[in-house]
């Protein structure tokens, strides 16, 4: 699936996974959690620095891995996603660092997220298709039916 990430450990059902960020700052311990947010099928999607064991997803680590660590997200969303097919996956960013962060990966990685998934984005309040020349305070993503 995707190269160059961390080892993932998975917990309950798929929804919780723990890797170790190594870098300039050491071993940094990270979570990736999948929230269900609805009856249906909607899941949130939250990752951050595990801090006595809870997630943080608000603090900065700067280890120095970044690409790493969303290459370990990403294979964490396609695992989500095999045993999740019919969810749809939303991203709420926490602060305007992370918004453009976020505008950031899906434009410059579109072309290969577009092959198997759905992207929206939410501006002006409102859901819309994802659009790369536009910016997005937060994402939507779901499987392709085949």
């Amino acid at each position: 699936m995707i190269k160059d990430n961390y080892p993932l450990r998975d917990f309950k059902e798929k929804t919780i996974f723990l890797f170790v960020s190594h870098g300039k700052k050491g071993q940094i311990l990270k979570g990736i959690l999948f929230q269900k947010i609805d009856e249906v099928n909607n899941y949130n999607l939250a990752f951050g620095d595990v801090i006595n064991k809870k997630l943080d997803d608000e603090i900065v680590s700067n280890n120095g891995d970044a690409k790493m660590v969303i290459s370990t997200v990403v294979e964490a969303v396609y695992i989500f996603f095999k045993t999740y097919p019919e969810a749809i996956l939303e991203i709420d960013p926490v602060d305007k660092k992370r918004t453009r962060f976020y505008n950031y990966i899906f434009k410059s990685r579109y072309k290969e997220i577009e092959i198997g998934f759905i992207l929206k984005g939410y501006s002006n309040n409102q859901w819309e298709q994802y659009d790369i020349q536009k910016s997005y305070q937060k994402f939507e993503i779901a499987l392709k039916k085949n």
